[in-house]
């Protein structure tokens, strides 16, 4: 009950309220790996990474074949941005299931971290290839790479498909998208239309390399603190 009400509070941007909950849940049940993982991502969202890779060292203490350890731990590396560490999760979990759409996109956001743009590329269409192409989160990664790789025409060619496609797509993705071609000012827009409905990847605004470019923007520091996320915390 308590680590399903620390996942409530952080969907409604409660981080005090999700971090005692999720402190309740490990008193509770000391010995269950899943809360220490979901307390290890909720702290990697807040910048404490530190505290982030020790909690998801004693999930995988407790329960080291656990199905998605792999990527688990990669994603707690990639925001606390040890490329070289996360890199190697992935790439031990692509071994054990080669077409999953989390570890192919978390290579892809490795590839992009390190502006190595084509192989990104790669990544994120084996991605969408393994979802039949429907994630539309994807596909805005996939923009940003092919914008940042000098082919604008083919990101704006599919930015069109994503919003004329009629799918969902989260306003904080879709911004990524916009931050790949450089417009920047329609990134904020969006940002902000995702701090209006509420949008849940909006919890990564501090940790995502994606948002990079917009770090010394004081608009985008703005709204890093509305949704309660310190800037101080991610320096």
């Amino acid at each position: 009950l308590h680590y399903t009400q620390a996942r409530i509070n952080t969907t409604e941007w409660n981080w005090k309220g999700a971090e005692r909950k999720y402190k309740r849940a490990i008193e509770l049940n000391p010995n269950l790996a899943s809360v220490y993982g979901g307390y290890a991502f909720f702290l990697s969202t807040q910048g404490r990474h530190q505290e982030a890779i020790a909690f998801i060292k004693k999930k995988r203490e407790l329960d080291p074949l656990a199905k998605h350890i792999y990527p688990d731990t990669a994603i707690i590396y990639l925001f606390a941005r040890k490329y070289d560490l996360a890199e190697e999760e992935y790439k031990n979990g692509l071994e054990l299931n080669p077409e999953s759409m989390g570890i192919l996109n978390g290579l892809g956001f490795m590839a992009a971290a390190r502006r190595d743009y084509p192989k990104a590329i790669v990544y994120f269409q084996k991605a969408l290839a393994a979802l039949g192409g429907k994630h539309t989160g994807t596909a805005c990664y996939l923009v940003f790479a092919l914008a940042r790789s000098g082919k604008p025409g083919a990101a704006r060619g599919m930015l069109k498909e994503i919003e004329s496609g009629g799918q969902y797509t989260s306003p904080a993705e879709l911004a990524i998208a916009y931050i790949g071609l450089g417009e920047n000012d329609r990134a904020i827009g969006l940002l902000e239309n995702g701090y209006r409905d509420h949008d849940s990847q909006m919890q990564f605004l501090g940790v995502e390399p994606h948002y990079d470019d917009l770090r010394g923007d004081p608009r985008f520091a703005d709204l890093m603190k509305r949704v309660g996320l310190s800037p101080d915390n991610y320096r």
